[in-house]
């Protein structure tokens, strides 16, 4: 597909930042190039405020560590270094022009109740009664143990049925894998309509391939996305199924029984081969043991590396690096990480500073035509003050960034 202009494919960070997480994620991923980088189209970084821009990274790097997570992701990160660097340098000029207004609670609020309508007609349990919805996206806080199993650290707090419906989505994979359901067509036309929807929600996403083009032709999709698409499915069915060593449906039902009765669920329960026989009651308790498959997953994955992390520990201890409050739970969590962030930028500014007054210094006693008012023992010593502070700072530069390998290796 040749690569449409600046104007077609470029976004205006107002429409990034208005996207949902779940949109969000997805713009990522439609914006991985072939060799796996993941490069964001957006300008317009100056109408972001300070605040918003910290917001809009934060959600980034969220969305950065949950395509890390995913069992089938394969591309190489976002570069969320050079990110962060021109969020911090917009964020120290003022912008050129008012923001201009978009209402993003108000388009959340719309595709919340878009995903509990589909919750609803899929025979899923959205977390809530629609109607509370408008009061908990105003007063989250004061419904953080309702939302807890659905939040994430960085994101809307409030925003939790397209999460649930994306489980849900992920759910119903799940449940034909396991009955060994071929997709239709490769799962090309589940594809296409899920384009189809996310260019009707995002328009200004889509500008190389608009709607009426894909309905006219929907092969037009069977481009790079469409083939990435098609290799994380098959790695989905390679290695997102319950193993049961069997191949018969009564296997796996029994694999599932095995499961939930081993994290205490024991309520008699039959499935149904073809799931769109099953009732609301045993599709429900078919979900938990889905759940229960992936935290065991994610349970094992623990056990098998523990020696490796209890060993990478030890090694990151006796590198003496680390300050007394950074314990092996607190290292590796956010808060830890932006305390890093802080300190090297604190750092880095610093030496840029003792860079620019001994640029300054060595003008005044070596360049400038009035130097030689200036007594030789005062340039000198001027020279030597300038010297010893670029040379400390460019030692804390070097040790922050020292510190922080030692433990991103970790």
């Amino acid at each position: 597909m040749p690569s449409p202009g600046p104007t077609a494919s470029t976004l205006s960070v107002g429409h990034v930042a208005a996207m949902s997480d779940a949109a969000l994620g997805e713009f990522m991923q439609q914006h991985r190039g072939p060799d796996g980088d993941v490069v964001l189209p957006v300008d317009g970084w100056d109408a972001l405020s300070k605040d918003e821009c910290a917001r809009l990274a934060e959600r980034l790097k969220a969305q950065q560590r949950a395509l890390a997570q995913s069992p089938t992701a394969h591309s190489r990160p976002l570069d969320l270094g050079q990110l962060e660097a021109r969020l911090q340098d917009v964020s120290k000029s003022s912008p050129s022009s008012p923001t201009p207004f978009f209402d993003r609670e108000a388009v959340a609020r719309e595709h919340e109740t878009e995903a509990y309508n589909n919750l609803v007609k899929n025979s899923s349990r959205p977390l809530y009664p629609i109607a509370l919805l408008d009061d908990i996206s105003r007063k989250p806080d004061q419904y953080s143990d309702l939302l807890q199993p659905w939040m994430e650290q960085f994101g809307s707090r409030w925003e939790v049925f397209q999460r649930q419906w994306a489980r849900w989505q992920n759910f119903r994979i799940w449940q034909r894998d396991n009955r060994w359901i071929e997709d239709e067509e490769d799962g090309f036309p589940s594809y296409v309509e899920g384009r189809k929807n996310f260019v009707k929600r995002y328009p200004y996403l889509e500008s190389a391939k608009s709607l009426p083009d894909i309905e006219a032709n929907p092969s037009i999709l069977k481009d790079d996305h469409w083939n990435r698409a098609l290799w994380d499915r098959r790695e989905q069915q390679r290695f997102c199924r319950e193993q049961h060593g069997g191949v018969e449906f009564a296997d796996y039902v029994n694999a599932v029984k095995r499961r939930l009765a081993r994290h205490g669920f024991t309520r008699p329960f039959e499935l149904k081969e073809d799931p769109k026989q099953q009732d609301d009651l045993s599709t429900w308790i078919e979900y938990l043991g889905f759940e229960y498959w992936w935290l065991d997953r994610y349970m094992d994955t623990i056990d098998r590396l523990k020696s490796s992390y209890d060993k990478a520990w030890q090694t990151l201890v006796d590198s003496k690096v680390l300050r007394p409050h950074e314990t092996q739970e607190y290292v590796p969590t956010d808060e830890c990480g932006m305390r890093r962030d802080a300190e090297y930028h604190q750092a880095w500014d610093a030496c840029k500073r003792a860079q620019k007054h001994a640029e300054q210094v060595y003008k005044s006693t070596q360049l400038d035509s009035n130097r030689l008012s200036i007594p030789k023992a005062e340039r000198c010593r001027r020279l030597q003050a300038a010297s010893q502070k670029l040379r400390m700072t460019d030692a804390w530069v070097s040790s922050t960034e020292k510190r922080d390998k030692l433990i991103h290796e970790y």
